[in-house]
């Protein structure tokens, strides 16, 4: 078992010169690891969903942050 939960974090899909990239705002890790005092984990958007249920599985919790490309 682990001793920290886990949280996952929907990544966001953007284009930085000619590749997409997945990324999140560095404030919500920040907020994940010094305030709630958890791992965070990103999670790259995909369109699968039973690959998304096996993310969730593993997980300890979420924070959906409402971004519209991950939302």
């Amino acid at each position: 078992m682990r001793d920290i939960p886990w949280v996952g974090v929907p990544a966001c899909s953007r284009v930085i010169g000619d590749h997409i990239q997945h990324a999140t705002p560095a404030r919500y890790i920040e907020a994940l690891v010094r305030g709630a005092r958890v791992r965070p984990v990103l999670i790259p958007p995909t369109a699968d969903a039973l690959e998304a249920e096996g993310w969730l599985e593993r997980l300890d919790g979420l924070l959906l942050p409402g971004s519209p490309s991950n939302v």
